[in-house]
């Protein structure tokens, strides 16, 4: 029997700078039909435009008497991930979810629904439906020619482990994705969420889980992913910051490997390894400009093998002029 103060879950919503969203974000989780009560944690990370009024004015009227809302406003700015973890290790329910304040849940029982699952399934760390992925308006993407299309988070298999993760593949988008609270295990090593990275914590949040057992994956679609490139724009997503999400990534291969070692696991993420190094020669070869060739240097000197390293680039730029030459430009080079 659920106590007066005790939430199933927690919801989690953080929020920089998304005024023309983070409304639709956070009214899709007040809509939410629950037979329970549940806690929604919000931290705006100092954003500098209207984000922090918008989320004042919807939780001032809120009419949700399920829903218990917990915001918080930073006068500084402390990152991405430092800003999920700061909220997320202060969640109370038994359960976690979390949204991002420019997608957007289009289920009004995603959480009942997620909830049931794992109450009836003490197997699984977290259960993850899909989601569909749209642009700046809210339309589904269909060019699939720019890798971002309705495609571009589908896992085809019903169960998702630390082979996966190794494999660099995801479940889906984190925001469809319901789990187990870690946080509250004093043991747990949430704190790496925010020192693997800056600004992306997918991949740490699921190494993490992983690493206490697998998530069960839906074909349910239960969420609005808003895919938003703007070019001049200093986001993450901007061409501006290219070179460090690349070489962000590359080392975050060998923090999760390192990670799922320390643990006793039996990992091994050399080919991705290669394939990244792989990646960063092709796009340089196809663009050259000095924050590409910095990211290619600084990816092929990282673990201090720059010779086998350099082969691997140098190998890949050769496949590639080849199946350029054939007519076959789209060709995958083998690493």
């Amino acid at each position: 029997m659920q106590m007066e103060n005790e939430f199933i879950i927690s919801v989690a919503l953080i929020s920089y700078n998304q005024e023309n969203y983070v409304q639709k974000a956070l009214e899709s989780i007040l809509k939410q039909k629950t037979g329970f009560k549940y806690e929604v944690l919000i931290s705006d990370d100092a954003s500098s435009d209207n984000t922090a009024v918008i989320l004042k004015n919807i939780c001032k009227h809120n009419t949700n008497n399920n829903a218990v809302i917990r915001l918080l406003c930073r006068n500084e700015n402390v990152g991405a991930t430092t800003n999920a973890y700061e909220i997320l290790k202060r969640a109370k329910g038994k359960y976690i979810a979390s949204l991002e304040g420019d997608d957007y849940w289009v289920d009004e029982c995603f959480l009942q629904r997620q909830v049931d699952f794992l109450e009836e399934h003490d197997e699984y760390i977290g259960v993850q439906d899909k989601c569909i992925v749209v642009d700046k308006d809210g339309n589904p993407i269909q060019d699939k020619n720019t890798g971002k299309g309705t495609d571009f988070w589908i896992y085809n298999k019903s169960i998702y482990g630390i082979e996966d993760l190794e494999e660099w593949k995801m479940p889906g988008h984190i925001s469809a994705l319901v789990y187990r609270n870690i946080y509250m295990d004093k043991t747990n090593k949430g704190y790496l969420l925010k020192k693997y990275h800056g600004v992306v914590g997918d991949k740490t949040i699921l190494m993490l889980l992983v690493s206490k057992g697998n998530i069960y994956c839906t074909d349910r679609v239960s969420m609005n992913y808003r895919f938003v490139t703007v070019k001049t724009a200093n986001n993450w997503m901007s061409e501006k910051n290219e070179a460090m999400r690349r070489y962000d990534e590359y080392k975050m291969i060998f923090r999760i490997e390192n990670f799922f070692k320390s643990e006793g696991f039996n990992t091994n993420m050399e080919k991705l390894k290669h394939s990244k190094i792989a990646a960063i020669a092709i796009i340089f070869m196809q663009k050259p400009n000095r924050y590409r060739f910095k990211t290619m240097m600084k990816i092929i000197l990282y673990r201090k093998r720059p010779i086998s390293d350099l082969l691997i680039a140098i190998n890949a730029i050769i496949q590639k002029l080849y199946w350029k030459m054939k007519g076959q430009p789209d060709h995958r080079v083998s690493v």
